[in-house]
């Protein structure tokens, strides 16, 4: 660290573990006028007004018996990339271990009371004063003629109104790990910075990350910080921002990362959720994955002809709020576009609903997920969900949505099985059928190994209440938020490998035909105006082909005779419909 030598005004480079007390300036820049680390060595130096900045913190320094001082304006060298990099990474932890912050006030007029003074200076809009505030303990106000005004403890109260900041952190007396990452973004979200990089480099401190900087990469630098805090951070808050109306007018989806401090807002009372650290997340090139659950929440003014499954929308909660003595939880909306991979809806932009409402709330089990940023969503806009089919609603016949394989694969919200990603993955659901008094408990699995482009998977339909059923369901679910492959089913079950997409079913004397396709029948999902979203760009409809589940009551004869199982449908001329 360079320190600026109070007394001789030459520098003095030390270890920061031997660094000597030092009084530290914040201030905000005036373009052209500050004094660089260059300029110091120059004959011209008096000549700048920044010039009385630099003697003034050190004749302060010495007033308070210490030999040395800092400004962020010339005890960096900022024509070495490396030097700046290092120094603004370190500011947090310098500003923090300062004897005494020194705060230059230019736009505070020697005749202004302090306490009105303070709502119109422009130290508590910038973004790299925030830091300066909130990190050391001893913070002292000087006025625009370099006379005292008091500490930040003086004035507490007025900084935090005008600020949204706890007044409790104001004063040292709260550690900041104890305010979610969604509260210290919103105290930055009103401030502003010269560069829009900054805005994102002038938080690092804030959040205790490290980053390289990198000059000219303009917003991207937020999305760094923020991938930088879930790699060392597990607060769902950080996703809790709320996407501005303009873009939720225009488009139905948004990343799962905000795009800047401003999007945080509305998030000066959102506290995270204490069990939080018992999940933990990670960031990928498709987005945020997670193992957790879903909430399911009803949706308001639903039409009554809608069925159950679609009467609700996902939700994944992120921390809570209180209003009026009144504790909410917070969530983010989200659409499922294929196996796993969710995205999140702007309309409303937030789900908040009281805590007594979750026992009301139906929940996906926990499985493996990824909810998608704007960078996936941009790069996957030909067509961003994935393939997939729809099960109609039968009278007599249920998915056990609780079974399926894999975990992630079907959507409760339109009755729709995504496609895996992988063509050797096998995918595998529970139906349970009521004929008469009789229930038909049988899986369906779904081959897509010889799929070519949009083709259908074959279906192979098993009895569930036979042994080798019952040890494939135990297969596949051990491994719920896992992939299994055919090959690995096969080699375990080889017996599954004679399976057809028909069923003989025998139960109570009765003899069932049970025969599985997916048809060529559409399957239409109005969606509201989404870029990228429908395969159907004019009409805005999303298309799923449809599942067909047909079960017949059989002769005797077919017990004999197990090959007309494979034979088509209108050579079945002994298959009766109930």
């Amino acid at each position: 660290m360079r320190l600026l030598h109070a007394a001789t005004l030459k520098f003095q480079d030390f270890n920061e573990s031997e660094l000597p007390e030092y009084a530290i300036l914040s201030h905000t820049w005036k373009a052209g006028e500050e004094v660089s680390f260059q300029d110091m060595s120059s004959p011209y130096l008096p000549t700048k007004t920044g010039y009385t900045k630099v003697t003034e913190t050190c004749r302060l320094a010495l007033q308070y018996g210490l030999q040395f001082a800092w400004l962020d304006t010339c005890c960096i060298d900022k024509t070495s990339s490396a030097e700046l990099s290092e120094s603004i990474n370190s500011m947090f932890r310098w500003y923090q271990k300062a004897r005494v912050c020194i705060v230059y006030l230019d736009d505070l007029s020697p005749g202004t009371e302090t306490r009105s003074g303070l709502t119109n200076c422009r130290w508590l809009t910038r973004g790299w004063t925030l830091q300066e505030l909130l990190a050391p303990d001893n913070v002292q106000f000087y006025d625009s003629a370099w006379i005292q005004r008091g500490s930040k403890g003086n004035f507490a109260a007025e900084i935090a109104e005008i600020t949204g900041i706890p007044i409790d952190l104001i004063c040292n007396s709260m550690p900041i790990k104890y305010y979610s990452v969604a509260r210290r973004m919103a105290w930055a979200s009103r401030r502003n910075t010269t560069r829009l990089e900054d805005r994102a480099y002038c938080l690092l401190g804030l959040f205790d990350v490290n980053m390289p900087l990198i000059y000219g990469e303009g917003s991207k630098a937020f999305y760094r910080l923020q991938e930088e805090i879930i790699r060392q951070k597990v607060d769902f808050t950080l996703f809790a921002w709320q996407p501005d109306r303009a873009l939720s007018s225009s488009t139905d989806y948004c990343s799962i990362l905000a795009s800047s401090p401003t999007d945080f807002r509305e998030c000066q009372n959102i506290q995270s959720f204490a069990d939080d650290v018992e999940i933990g997340y990670s960031i990928t090139t498709r987005g945020l994955e997670i193992t957790t659950h879903l909430i399911r929440v009803p949706l308001a003014n639903a039409e009554p002809s809608i069925d159950v499954d679609r009467k609700s929308r996902y939700v994944l909660r992120l921390g809570q709020t209180t209003r009026t003595g009144i504790t909410y939880d917070i969530g983010v909306y989200l659409r499922k576009i294929g196996t796993d991979l969710l995205m999140r809806e702007t309309n409303p932009a937030v789900a908040i609903f009281p805590v007594t409402d979750r026992r009301s709330h139906r929940s996906t089990r926990v499985y493996k997920l990824c909810v998608a940023t704007i960078q996936y969503l941009n790069a996957a806009l030909v067509a961003p969900i994935h393939p997939a089919f729809h099960i109609p609603i039968y009278d007599n016949i249920k998915v056990k949505t609780e079974s399926q394989v894999p975990g992630g694969s079907w959507d409760h919200r339109n009755r729709i099985c995504f496609t895996p990603s992988s063509r050797s993955t096998i995918v595998a659901y529970s139906f349970v059928a009521s004929v008469g008094s009789s229930k038909l408990d049988f899986g369906v699995l779904f081959d897509f190994r010889r799929c070519l482009g949009i083709d259908p998977p074959r279906c192979l339909v098993i009895d569930k209440r036979k042994m080798e059923s019952r040890l494939l369901f135990l297969v596949l679910q051990r491994n719920l938020n896992e992939s299994m492959d055919w090959i690995n089913v096969l080699e375990e079950l080889p017996v599954i490998a004679k399976l057809t997409d028909r069923l003989v079913f025998e139960i109570e004397d009765k003899i069932y035909l049970i025969s599985v396709s997916i048809g060529t029948e559409m399957f239409d999902i109005a969606s509201r105006t989404v870029e990228g979203l429908a395969f159907d760009t004019e009409s805005n409809v999303v298309e799923w082909p449809v599942l067909n589940i047909d079960i017949t009551e059989a002769s005797p004869s077919v017990v004999s005779n197990r090959t007309a199982i494979s034979r088509p449908p209108e050579q079945q001329s002994h298959f009766l419909k109930n």
